[in-house]
């Protein structure tokens, strides 16, 4: 009982020293701390001549890989920038909030059609791509250079990055990057073996088989960065940890070197001859003035359409396609008459790779009538395509290596024969 009594004597003398303690720790009422807390990140916000970089990741899995926003703030309104919808000047202006919700959440409370984007639902998504615009702030580097961020909804941790140069100039070098790490395949090196690995929709996958003989499954979001690309967080790759790598014109190498992921390319001549029965690509289409050819066949053309609109036919519209029909490559040529009445002349040809290159193909330079209208067509169309057919071989040049939207025809005999085909 003494001892009892001694035990509370001791307490009863130390409680208001703790309490003390407690009160010095917080000299300042919550809610003044907070408000002090936000006026701090709203400053440092607005501090940035050339804004923040976000790489944003939507949906709670990562699932559409992760985007870029370059935002630039005052103390009430935001303007940002993205790689969206491929116009790195595009820019969108609207009102943004920081404001206390169990800690400092950023909100950008009106709408923006960028940040607003992966959040606004439609039709066909009545969830939209379940991302964020609204962030619990998590903290901030001593330097005031970085921002820590979670997505309220997704959970998502993003990181606020101070840039230094204009948004433009960055967005521009990141769709660089975008369009120089495009391949048709890839293949990922460590530690001296090899895997099929994916960049798809800007999720790095692939598989491979552990020191213990278990198969391990990865797949990693990523942004697309002014260098290379960054994973969504540290990944292991067979015993290795990886963040980031750096894109050169053949492959990815994480910054240590140990991690190389390689670009593997079709060629050129079997990718188009591949695309032939899927793909439409226009030679000429006189409604849009649709024509980069060599002045040659620009004296070609002009021959033809004043032979077309001088005709008994009446022409009033051209258009020249090469696509497939019944089974066959074919240039498809239609044609309209001041009656309204249409017409569609159709003529197969043969197409082949030549042997031992990569961009050159060959046609037949003979012309096949496929449909009962080729045979009634005016006889300076099918000699128009035989011209180009006449040529046989052509090395093409494409737009970009991977799903070219254009291909340029130069021919082999004579460099100054040359033709554009677009989707």
């Amino acid at each position: 009982m003494k001892n009892l009594y001694y035990l509370l004597l001791l307490f009863l003398l130390l409680s208001p020293s703790c309490l003390k303690e407690e009160e010095n720790l917080f000299s300042e009422p919550p809610a003044e701390r907070i408000d002090k807390a936000l006026s701090e990140y709203k400053s440092v916000l607005a501090s940035s001549e050339k804004g923040w970089l976000l790489e944003y990741y939507p949906h709670p899995e990562q699932i559409y890989g992760g985007w870029n926003f370059v935002m630039k703030f005052t103390t009430s309104s935001v303007t940002a920038y993205s790689e969206i919808f491929g116009d790195p000047t595009e820019e969108y202006e609207s009102l943004y909030q920081l404001i206390s919700d169990d800690g400092p959440v950023l909100s950008f409370d009106t709408y923006n059609d960028f940040l607003h984007f992966f959040s606004t639902p439609s039709g066909s998504q009545y969830q939209a791509y379940q991302g964020d615009y609204e962030f619990i702030i998590m903290g901030m580097s001593d330097d005031k250079n970085e921002i820590q961020l979670k997505g309220k909804k997704t959970g998502n941790k993003m990181v606020l990055r101070r840039i230094s140069e204009n948004p433009e100039s960055y967005l521009t070098k990141v769709m660089e990057t975008e369009e120089k790490i495009e391949a048709s395949s890839y293949t990922l090196h460590v530690n001296g073996k090899v895997f099929d690995c994916y960049l798809d929709d800007r999720v790095l996958s692939f598989e491979y088989t552990d020191v213990n003989n278990e198969v391990v499954v990865v797949e990693v979001a990523y942004c697309v960065t002014d260098k290379g690309i960054r994973l969504y967080e540290p990944t292991e790759i067979d015993g290795i940890t990886v963040q980031e790598f750096l894109a050169d014109d053949t492959h990815l190498t994480s910054l240590d070197g140990k991690i190389i992921i390689n670009y593997h390319f079709i060629p050129v001549n079997e990718d188009f001859v591949n695309s032939i029965p899927k793909t439409t690509y226009y030679l000429f289409d006189s409604a849009s003035n649709l024509l980069d050819v060599c002045d040659a066949m620009k004296t070609w053309n002009q021959t033809i359409t004043s032979l077309a609109y001088a005709s008994a036919y009446r022409l009033t519209y051209l258009r020249l396609t090469m696509t497939y029909y019944s089974s066959n490559p074919s240039f498809m040529f239609y044609a309209s008459q001041t009656s309204g009445s249409v017409f569609q002349f159709i003529y197969g040809y043969k197409i082949s790779i030549v042997n031992g290159t990569e961009d050159k193909v060959k046609f037949e330079s003979t012309v096949s009538n496929l449909n009962a209208n080729a045979s009634l067509t005016p006889f300076f169309i099918s000699e128009f395509i035989a011209k180009i057919l006449a040529e046989e071989t052509y090395i093409l040049t494409p737009d970009k290596r991977v799903k070219p939207n254009e291909y340029k025809f130069t021919s082999e005999r004579d460099p100054n024969i040359w033709f554009y085909i677009y989707k």
